[in-house]
């Protein structure tokens, strides 16, 4: 029963995102510019100049909408561009939107600590279509207590120095505890100090998780030198069961160590998690140490409930201990079939990594296609709805035999502005 009560949970929330692109907001919308002034009233006529000026007014149903142009202003203080304090409700999500998708570019210059921060007692908040680069330590931080049921949707989050890409708040108790946070298609990439500034290091990630019921649908993941692309946090053991659900992401893994054991493209360091229709690439003479997956359990603890899934590796292993001083995973607690080992998905980009999203597209020879497992996900990574064959395909992309498949440039990606 509560394995089905977070399923249904996360089905809800992406039908409500699926049918929000449809509704006409009932709430106001304001606008952000460079040129804008924040004296003014945040319309689309007079906007307001600062992301910050806009978050500031919103209330629960709210948009915002941030116009084309760089961003790297402080608020209030040299450690954040946009410090996020608002609330939503669950009929009523808050949304942060850029107007053109990667338009709107949040810009650390090697000096801000952080990008989007959020706030104690934030929920029901969305961000959405941003690029955001060069920050010290987070692209996006929701690393403070009661924090819930924030989306990520759609951005470009690279070049982060210090830590990760976003981090969650691990909690004391389930109540305080980061939860129902939702990644969904966003690229990100290079994450991580360099080996120039004193590395190599292993501890910046793509994704650092801690806390409770997150999903990660339809990212990719590449450049991530000095950390996992996802990494599952188990700090807190108070929290027996995390109930995170990972799906349909293409992970291009990088050749690091993490505590002297082995690599791949994801960390387990918790129980109850779902690992489902992944696409996973180890580097070239990596491919027969450790897996695509690694679990690394806290303290003399072993993880439960593991379940692995019709994920594509070209590892040998698609599941492995992250050493071998100890069983990481309790005996009996993996659930694993219908993966593909030792495989190549064929994606139509001919040198990996790449930094154009389009080459993570499948060509029509792949066996990532029709393989996946049918789960709730309705669109991929460019909005294609899923299924387009007679299964789910396997990765960020679901594959279409027709022209036109292939998604535009993102700086002429348009996402119509909402009005009243």
């Amino acid at each position: 029963m509560k394995f089905l009560k977070y399923f249904l949970h996360r089905f809800l929330i992406i039908c409500f995102f699926s049918l929000s692109v449809i509704l006409e907001a009932s709430a106001e919308t304001y606008y952000v510019s460079p040129f804008g002034r924040d004296s003014d009233p945040g319309t689309a006529s007079k906007p307001f100049k600062t992301i910050q000026k806009g978050v500031n007014v919103l209330e629960a149903g709210d948009t915002v909408i941030v116009r084309d142009g760089i961003y790297s202003n402080f608020s209030g203080t040299p450690t954040k561009t946009v410090n996020i304090g608002v609330r939503g409700t669950p009929e009523n999500w808050i949304t942060i939107k850029s107007e053109n998708k990667w338009g709107a570019v949040l810009d650390g210059q090697g000096t801000i600590a952080k990008g989007f921060n959020f706030n104690k007692n934030v929920d029901y908040v969305r961000i959405e279509d941003f690029e955001v680069r060069n920050y010290t330590l987070n692209a996006i931080s929701i690393n403070q207590g009661y924090i819930s049921n924030i989306y990520i949707y759609g951005n470009n989050l690279h070049h982060i120095g210090g830590h990760s890409a976003l981090d969650t708040n691990k909690g004391t108790t389930e109540v305080d505890a980061a939860q129902y946070i939702t990644i969904d298609s966003n690229i990100i990439h290079d994450i991580g100090r360099p080996e120039s500034s004193g590395g190599p290091f292993s501890k910046d990630h793509g994704l650092y998780l801690r806390g409770i019921h997150h999903t990660i649908i339809n990212n990719i993941f590449y450049n991530n030198k000095s950390g996992w692309s996802i990494h599952l946090s188990g700090h807190n053991r108070d929290l027996k069961d995390f109930h995170h659900y990972i799906a349909n992401n293409t992970i291009i893994a990088d050749s690091h160590e993490y505590r002297g054991g082995r690599f791949g493209g994801i960390l387990v360091r918790v129980s109850s998690v779902w690992i489902e229709n992944n696409i996973i690439i180890v580097p070239k003479g990596k491919e027969t140490i450790g897996g695509a997956i690694n679990v690394y359990s806290e303290g003399l603890e072993c993880e439960k409930n593991i379940v692995v899934r019709n994920n594509l590796t070209n590892a040998d292993n698609i599941l492995s201990d992250h050493d071998d001083k100890r069983e990481h995973l309790c005996p009996g607690e993996l659930i694993s079939s219908g993966n593909q080992v030792k495989s190549n998905p064929l994606f139509v980009g001919e040198s990996m990594p790449s930094s154009d999203p389009n080459d993570y597209k499948l060509q029509l020879s792949s066996r990532a296609i029709d393989a996946g497992l049918k789960i709730v996900l309705s669109n991929d990574f460019a909005g294609t709805n899923r299924p387009q064959g007679s299964g789910h395909d396997i990765g960020a992309f679901e594959y279409k035999k027709f022209p036109g498949n292939y998604i535009r440039e993102p700086q002429k990606f348009k996402i119509l502005a909402v009005t009243n």
